[in-house]
């Protein structure tokens, strides 16, 4: 009496699953068995490709927040354009590692709506939490007292008087002696307060 013979089922990679989708009439060629298995299969990958794009879009966004945050406090209209080209190069790399190999409009949608998401979602601790809100954006620093420069928040923020004295002309200060106080904004901004006359 002969044994029983065995089957061995073969599962087909995922390069071959779409290597055989991109031919007209696939699924008509192959075994029902084999069909099933390769819709399962896709579906597994289109979900492992989705998790991978909202992982990496979740990491990009609280990396650029954290870049940014540490390199300049500077609003858009102030930053030099070695600052912009950081920025960008960064971004620029986030976006190529969210997306990976996968650029269709379903990878796209779902790493905008992350980012959208993870946007509200600071926002929301933002406004809910102080100390969270000031680890994001910051607190207002003095940075000229009574005319007395404070050097040493001035070194911290990688600000020069001419910053100051740059703002203080966009409020039609043109002499150091007419501001009383200038301090840094959580945007970025520089505010002058000038003397009593």
């Amino acid at each position: 009496m002969e044994s029983p013979t065995h089957f061995r089922v073969r599962i087909p990679r995922v390069g071959e699953i779409r290597a055989r989708a991109s031919r007209p009439g696939h699924l008509r060629d192959t075994p029902a068995g084999d069909r099933l298995r390769a819709f399962k299969t896709a579906r597994l990958c289109n979900a492992l490709t989705a998790m991978h794009t909202v992982l990496y879009a979740t990491f990009g966004y609280f990396f650029l927040l954290l870049i940014v945050r540490a390199l300049s406090r500077r609003p858009g209209a102030q930053m030099t354009p070695f600052e912009f080209v950081i920025i960008f190069l960064i971004g620029g790399v986030i976006i190529l590692a969210t997306m990976g190999q996968d650029h269709s409009v379903t990878n796209s949608t779902c790493a905008v709506i992350t980012v959208g998401f993870m946007h509200r979602m600071v926002s929301y601790l933002k406004t809910r939490y102080r100390r969270f809100g000031a680890f994001v954006d910051g607190t207002p620093l003095v940075l000229l007292k009574n005319g007395r420069w404070q050097h040493e928040v001035m070194e911290r923020m990688r600000l020069n008087d001419m910053d100051v004295m740059a703002a203080a002309r966009t409020k039609a200060v043109k002499q150091l002696s007419q501001i009383k106080y200038a301090i840094l904004e959580r945007n970025g901004g520089i505010s002058i307060i000038k003397k009593q006359q």
